[in-house]
This record gives structure tokens, sequence and C-alpha cells, in this order.
């Protein structure tokens, strides 16, 4: 007789545990959800707007800068500001004017693509006269990472 109530109550258990545990992972879900939908629309909005501070006081470095094998010509015109690489060897010059700010203040990124590829410019106003250039493929591989020196 006890091995008859054991193999019933085995099932009523295991059911009862099953039903627990389903329980408490709905109820996990609905909180992250309800949290998530709380919180991401106010986050993101506090980022954005973070981000926008941030950036909008950006000096715009402008110039022309170079090493031995690239040179990269900044300028801003009418609130448009452009990029243009060249490489010195072959002179072959890709230019872009779509261009995306981060960072902050002390260290200010500003990023151009064409073609797929990321063309980064790395300013510190403490360094006017030095930019770090960093090209991206498109598979996000760095292909270069160089210093360039202002050359006024």
């Amino acid at each position: 007789m006890k091995l008859l109530i054991g193999k019933r109550s085995t099932p009523y258990i295991l059911t009862k545990m099953k039903t627990k545990i389903l329980t408490a992972s709905l109820t996990a879900i609905a909180l992250l959800t309800s949290l998530t939908s709380v919180i991401s629309p106010v986050s993101a909005q506090v980022y954005s707007a973070k981000a926008q501070a941030t950036t909008s006081n950006f000096d715009y470095p402008s110039g022309y800068f170079r090493d031995d094998k690239w040179g990269v010509q900044l300028r801003r015109y009418k609130g448009v500001y452009t990029f243009e690489r060249i490489h010195l060897e072959t002179q072959q010059i890709i230019a872009s004017s779509q261009v995306t700010k981060s960072g902050d203040k002390k260290r200010q990124v500003y990023t151009w693509k064409k073609d797929g590829y990321s063309y980064r410019v790395s300013y510190r106003p403490q360094q006017r006269d030095v930019i770090r250039l960093e090209i991206y493929h498109p598979s996000g591989q760095a292909i270069l990472n160089r210093l360039l020196v202002s050359s006024f």
C-alpha cells in the first residue's frame, strides 16, 4: 500500500512544483515586461538629452592635419561639417559630410560614413594641433589608427 501512495504522490508533488515554477516564471516575466515598458522610454529620453547636451558644445576642429601618408581636411561651413581624407601617395580622396558626434567636451569624436566604411576623428581641445584618424572596414574591423598633426 505504501508503494501505491508513493506512486500517486510523486506525480502530484511534481505537478504542484511545476505549477509553482510556472506561476513564479510568469510573474517574473510580467514584472520585467512592465518595468521595461516604464523605464526604457524615460531612460532613453534622459540618455538622449544628456548625449545631446554633451555634444552641443563641441569645438569642430578645422584645418589640414597630416602625417607622412595621410591627410585630413576638416571644414565647417553653414552648419555642415565636412571630412576629406587624402592618401598622400596615391592622391585618392574620400569626402563626406554626414557626421555623427559622440564623446564629451574633453575628448570629442566625429564619425563620418562612406560606402560602409567609418572614418572617425578624435579631438582633444587641449591638444589643438593633433587629431586621431581611425578607419573601420564595414565589418567593424579597424584598418587604420594614426595621429595626424596640423600643418598650418
